[in-house]
């Protein structure tokens, strides 16, 4: 890559050749065509195309494991949702600590611990943290699938947006296979709070099909809606609620 002393000097492409200013001063960089078939056997290429494989492979296991969550995670996702889990599912496979390099696979990574910690604590609407709006506590016993909210106060649990006049608390529990990219989803019955209730006790459970090796991945999700006339109206955008991954087993 050659220096650039004279006067002119761009960022962006142009013909061809792109300009880059780094600490070392600017630079022109001219674009290379690598040969398809070279590129796909050069030795010198191994790691580009094993890292094409693995964000591949992440991409297609992210859509798999999205896509029985479709209508539970819809309202409360932001935009970007979908890259961020992408990312996820390329932590989970390399976490592979069996296979030689090149032959990562999810079935190892998420038996790991660091596999299971790349998915806890994700959130689909990360425009707003899920424990800057929730401030309660709850228990999870991942035997039962059931989410324990005991002395709830709506008020001071979560943070309302402006306008919300009722919020609801639903669980969600997934069984999924990383082996096969198939997952069966089932949700709790949702609870619907006004504002201003007073404390009470609350207990979200979920159950679906079981199977010996499926990945348990545990949801909680908030959604905040308005009534007028007596209709509940869900709230849309960023502030329509928030969902999170809570436990994975």
């Amino acid at each position: 890559m050659a220096k650039f002393n004279g006067i002119l000097k761009f960022s962006g492409t142009i013909g061809g050749v792109t300009g880059v200013n780094s600490k070392e001063g600017f630079h022109l960089r001219e674009k290379q065509n690598i040969a398809k078939s070279r590129y796909q056997m050069a030795p010198e290429y191994t790691s580009f195309r094993m890292n094409g494989r693995y964000t591949g492979m992440a991409s297609r296991m992210s859509m798999a494991f999205r896509r029985p969550l479709r209508m539970f995670s819809l309202a409360v996702s932001d935009a970007r949702m979908y890259s961020r889990l992408n990312a996820v599912m390329r932590k989970i496979l390399m976490s592979d600590p069996l296979s030689k390099k090149g032959e990562f696979n999810f079935t190892n990574g998420i038996a790991t611990t660091t596999g299971k910690q790349a998915l806890l604590d994700f959130e689909f609407n990360a425009t707003i943290a899920f424990d800057r709006l929730f401030k309660g506590s709850y228990v999870l016993d991942t035997a039962s699938a059931t989410l324990t909210l005991s002395g709830f106060v709506p008020k001071k649990a979560l943070q309302w947006p402006a306008g919300a006049t009722h919020a609801t608390l639903e669980s969600g529990l997934l069984h999924f296979d990383f082996a096969i990219s198939e997952g069966k989803f089932a949700s709790s019955a949702p609870r619907v709070l006004s504002k201003n209730e007073a404390a009470t006790d609350i207990v979200l459970s979920t159950a679906a099909p079981t199977a010996a090796g499926l990945t348990k991945v545990h949801f909680l999700k908030v959604a905040f809606s308005q009534e007028v006339g007596g209709v509940l109206y869900p709230f849309k955008g960023n502030e329509a609620g928030v969902m999170k991954v809570v436990g994975v087993d």
